[in-house]
């Protein structure tokens, strides 16, 4: 939290002592938006500083300004209108300009149809159902979802080489399948999908022998579902083509190039309903429990 100071007096002088204090401890900077002054039972309050950085004030402030109080609010960016209801009614009011995409992502209604929604369920279930079937750590889907293309799979193999991590797999057999569909050649690659699951005139079939894009670049504009948060090679290579959400946040940094949205399924099983949420980090990568 942060420690300000703060003062009640009357109404004469505050347009006089906001000039001031915004010049010698100006509150711009700090993440929400605080307004400088409140009203508390009839009097004006004035945030001044934060305590250790609250130096000597000149007399002409001195004079007008006594019963000093200290008070704490808190530092971090203010990012929904249930956070800013909040803070403004616990704390301070602060101006809040409200974003809706993060609105929608809180109560799901960035999920445009029934369709999408269905997807991700079905999605979701099948990695599971690959690292079940694999009995492996971990598994990875990477999919095209704006042709509904589950373009390749990967389950964990660290047991015959160290990097064969489940991400690591899936993004080689992205590759290893964009070479065989555009180049044309007789290239001998089998997707775990294909060896396990999709039978043909099945509806994993289906979506797994649909044609990719030749004018898709890497993996730019697909989906990667995995059982587990990723480790930070598999976070570095999901970047290209973590530590997500426990460590690092890797995909939010602002320096990097590359930046996507993660979301966690919460307490998701194979006989439960699909439920999106921000992801926190309870599912963490293998290797943590090893």
């Amino acid at each position: 939290c942060l420690s300000v100071w703060s003062n009640s007096h009357n109404n004469k002088k505050v347009s006089y002592l906001v000039n001031k204090l915004t010049d010698l401890y100006p509150v711009s900077g700090y993440a929400p938006k605080f307004k400088r002054i409140r009203k508390s039972n009839s009097k004006l309050q004035i945030i001044l500083s934060e305590k250790d950085k609250f130096g000597d004030l000149p007399d002409d402030i001195k004079n007008i300004l006594d019963n000093f109080i200290e008070i704490e609010l808190p530092v971090d960016k203010i990012l929904t209108k249930k956070q800013f209801e909040i803070v403004s009614s616990k704390y301070w009011p602060i101006n809040f300009h409200l974003n809706k995409y993060v609105e929608s992502l809180l109560d799901l209604s960035f999920m445009k149809n029934e369709c999408e929604i269905l997807n991700h369920d079905f999605y979701s279930r099948l990695v599971l159902d690959l690292s079940e079937t694999k009995k492996s750590h971990s598994a990875a889907l990477i999919v095209d979802s704006r042709n509904d293309i589950l373009v390749a799979s990967g389950f964990d193999q660290r047991n015959s080489h160290p990097l064969r991590h489940s991400v690591m797999q899936a993004i080689d057999n992205v590759s290893k399948r964009q070479t065989k569909e555009f180049t044309n050649e007789n290239y001998n690659y089998k997707d775990p999908i294909e060896e396990d699951f999709a039978e043909e005139n099945s509806e994993l079939y289906k979506k797994f022998s649909k044609k990719l894009d030749d004018k898709d670049y890497l993996c730019t504009n697909y989906y990667a579902y995995l059982t587990h948060e990723p480790c930070s090679m598999c976070s570095m290579a999901l970047t290209r083509y973590g530590y997500l959400s426990t460590k690092f946040k890797l995909h939010c940094q602002p320096n990097l190039n590359h930046n996507y949205e993660v979301f966690e399924a919460d307490n998701f099983h194979l006989d439960s309903q699909f439920k999106a949420c921000f992801a926190f980090g309870e599912l963490m990568h293998p290797d943590f429990f090893e």
